[in-house]
This record gives C-alpha cells, structure tokens and sequence, in this order.
C-alpha cells in the first residue's frame, strides 16, 4: 500500500532502526530504493539518531516467493534478478476500519499494483480506495466484498515463482469465489472461478499504470459512469465490446516494456474499458480499468500474461 500512499515516510522511519539494530543489506536495499522513488534525501529522524553505515549501491538480495499465511499475504516472485513481474495476493483476516474490500486481489509488479491509501481524510480513501472496484478482483451485482478472512487452499513455491490458489468464502454470501494464480519466470497464469445456486452478475476487473491496446474489434465509443450507488460509479467509461467468442488479446506497455496478455471467459461477455482515480499519491492521474461483465450462476476467468522480449 505504501507505493501508492504517502506514508513511504513512515516506512523509512522503520526500516532505519532495523538497519540500524540488524545491519541487514535487504533494508539497506530497501532505504536507497525508497529514497530514489521519491526523489528524496536520507532525512528521516530515525537516520539522524540511529544510522551506523552509509547508503549506495547495495546489491539486490536474493528474493523468493513467500507465503505469510498468519497475515494473509501471499507474494510470488523468480529468483532471477532478470524477470519482471511479481505478484501479490492479500487474503487475510479482516482487520477493521484500515481494511480495504480486497481479498484475492491480483496485484502485478510493476504495471498493476495496488492503488494504495491516500491521507484518511480524503473523502476518496473510504468511497473508492477502500472498495473492491479499486482492486483487481471481482465484483459480484455490483457491490463491494463483505469483511471476512480468505483461505489458503494451497501454496508451492519455487524458483521461477511457484503457484496458490485461494478462497474467499465470506466475500460475497452465497457465492464460492477462488482464484489460483502461477508464475513462472515471465509468464503468469491466473484463473478466477465463481459459483452459486442463483444468478449473478460477475464483474472481472484489472487496473493499469501503462496503456492497453487491445487486439480486434474496436470499442463502440461509451461515456458515463460505469455503475451508479456504488464505487463503480467513479469508473468513467470510455468503450464497450461484447465479446462473443469469449477470449480477448491484449497488450499493456509500462516503464519500457511490452507485456502481452488474454483473457478467457467462461461464457460470453461485454469488455469495457474506462479510467479511474489513480494512485494514491497521484490520485488525478487517471488509471485505465478493463472490466469483463457476465452474468449467470458460474463464471470462471482465465489470464495469461507474458513479457515480451
């Protein structure tokens, strides 16, 4: 949340005691890559009364994929220093009013990450960052997730960035919700599965940071709110396309890079594209939201994403 949010800060404040008290190089690391992000100098109080040792150009520990399961966080990542996306599913218990509706949420680095929490003052933090529709997971008739802890379903790690699957059975009562998402090097692979004895509308959401440029058809023009009463309501429209044959190809360009992704339906679909508000620490800065929408008993989403070289 904090690469959104301003409260990088505060973050910095830890982790300088840490380094201090550990003389660990991971939060050596850490501290230079935030303070580059920000563009800021080694300020913080905690550097002035606590710091033993010089920052610059520490390597990059190892990382590996990791499973905090008491939390609920599940983070797949390659050992190579060399790939690109990484992966991060919350599905922990619900902790109160600081709790955003995300459980099983498919944040991707760098492109697509969480939005973040602006300054708990802005009336923005509760109506929208908070909400399911500001996460890269799923709506269902609309409405936000209700507060409930996921489950861990299975979890492998490995050293091209291993594979979970999830539930969240208290999200949306009435409805089984999983998700299982694998990594392996430059690929990932997610697939989203809904079920329930009555019918629904399923909404699939995924926020951009760079451009989609999606493959066929063009969009019919569309403008407006893309939902009313709720926090879809600021989503604004830019284009909708009903997906007949129930598979959409795409790319996304961020930072450089080109990744190519397609999105499978269960069933066919409308795809629509609109903006919302961007991250929180440039929440005017609008984010692109693609959306597939079914309706049914059971939907189920496929998600292939691949860098390209």
């Amino acid at each position: 949340y904090w690469l959104g949010g301003p409260f990088d800060t505060e973050l910095c404040e830890l982790f300088e005691i840490a380094l201090a008290r550990s003389d660990d190089s991971l939060y050596a690391w850490l501290l230079e890559r935030a303070y580059a992000r920000r563009g800021a100098a080694r300020d913080v109080w905690t550097a002035a009364c606590c710091a033993e040792r010089e920052l610059g150009n520490t390597a990059r520990p190892p990382q590996a994929s990791t499973c905090l399961e008491s939390i609920g966080v599940a983070v797949l990542r390659s050992e190579s220093q060399s790939e690109p996306l990484a992966v991060v599913l919350p599905f922990g218990p619900y902790g109160g009013s600081h709790t955003h509706m995300d459980r099983l949420a498919l944040n991707i680095w760098p492109w697509s990450p969480d939005a973040g929490t602006p300054p708990y003052g802005a009336e923005l933090r509760g109506a929208w960052y908070a909400q399911t529709a500001a996460h890269n997971t799923v709506l269902v008739d609309g409405q936000s997730q209700q507060p409930g802890a996921g489950q861990l379903l299975a979890w492998q790690p490995g050293p091209s960035g291993g594979s979970v699957k999830l539930a969240a059975p208290a999200a949306f009562p009435g409805v089984s919700f999983t998700r299982a998402v694998a990594l392996d090097g430059d690929t990932l692979h997610d697939t989203v599965e809904l079920a329930a004895s009555e019918s629904h509308t399923f909404d699939w959401l995924l926020h951009c940071d760079g451009e989609f440029t999606l493959d066929g058809p063009a969009l019919a023009a569309a403008d407006g709110p893309f939902d009313s009463g709720n926090a879809s309501s600021w989503l604004r429209l830019k284009g909708k396309r009903n997906l007949a044959d129930q598979t959409l190809s795409e790319r996304v360009c961020y930072g450089g890079r080109s990744y190519r992704f397609q999105l499978t339906a269960s069933a066919p679909c409308d795809i629509y594209l609109a903006d919302g508000p961007g991250t929180a620490s440039t929440p005017t800065a609008r984010r692109q939201v693609l959306i597939a929408r079914t309706h049914g008993k059971r939907a189920s989403f496929t998600f292939t994403v691949t860098t390209e070289r």
